[in-house]
């Protein structure tokens, strides 16, 4: 199961755009709940963080993937690293999770930048810091 609808609205466009479609994904961020999402203060940018499945020829099976959509301003470059959070695991041991990223798509006035990471345990949780600043969720 996936955790909300945004990636399919994002496939949906990615596969092929209309206007229809971007106004969609435009409408879902500007959704005072949108599910799953925060904003970032002083940044003008909305995060929408979901789960989704996603094949893995390798293993020949399904894995949780960690999608981040990031709605900013165009010219703002939103890096890996700037979406970066690290994992404490029982036995105390931390990891860092860097999201790559895999596309970039203009809508109107904004950009709209999507990385993806694996899943390990836990994804990041409230609070979650991005540009050095909390994401306060919505």
């Amino acid at each position: 199961c996936s955790n909300g609808y945004f990636d399919a609205y994002y496939q949906a466009l990615s596969a092929y755009p209309t206007k229809a479609r971007e106004n969609k994904l435009l409408e879902i961020f500007s959704e005072p709940k949108a599910k799953n999402s925060c904003y970032v203060r002083g940044k003008n940018t909305r995060i929408i963080l979901q789960k989704t499945r996603a094949y893995d020829p390798e293993s020949k099976r399904n894995r949780d993937v960690q999608k981040i959509f990031v709605l900013h301003k165009p010219g703002t470059e939103v890096t890996g690293e700037d979406l970066a959070w690290t994992v404490t695991f029982h036995d105390k041991k931390t990891r860092r999770f860097v999201p790559e990223k895999i596309n970039t798509i203009s809508l109107d006035d904004r950009t709209l930048s999507v990385f993806t990471a694996e899943r390990a345990n836990r994804f990041p949780h409230e609070p979650y810091e991005v540009f050095g600043r909390q994401c306060i969720q919505n």
